[in-house]
C-alpha cells in the first residue's frame, strides 16, 4: 500500500500504481477513486483495462457542513485536509 498525504498530486501515479500490484499478482478490478484521480487520463487507461471505479465525494466539505476553519484547500491536489494534514476522508 502507497500513502500520499496531500504533498503531491498522486492522481498522475495510478498507472504505475496499478501497474506495480499487477507485477505482483494482484488482480485489480475496481478502484475507489477521489478527485484527485478523476482525470481523463486515468478514466481512460481504467476503461482499457477494462476495470470499474467508484468516485468518492466528500460531501460533508461539499454541502458545507464541515466549520471553514477547521480546513484548508490544498490547491496542489484540489482536496481540503485538516489543519495538521491529513486528508479528508
Amino acid at each position: 500500500m502507497v500513502i500520499i498525504l496531500g504533498e503531491k498530486n498522486d492522481g498522475k501515479y495510478l498507472r504505475e500504481f496499478v501497474d506495480k500490484i499487477r507485477n505482483v499478482g494482484v488482480n485489480v478490478d475496481i478502484i475507489i477513486v477521489d478527485i484527485v484521480y478523476f482525470e481523463r487520463e486515468n478514466i481512460c487507461f481504467i476503461n482499457e483495462y477494462k476495470m470499474e471505479f467508484v468516485l468518492k465525494f466528500y460531501f460533508l466539505v461539499i454541502n458545507g457542513l464541515c466549520k471553514n476553519d477547521e480546513f484548508e484547500f490544498n490547491k496542489d491536489v484540489g482536496i481540503y485536509m485538516c489543519k495538521v494534514g491529513y486528508l479528508v476522508i
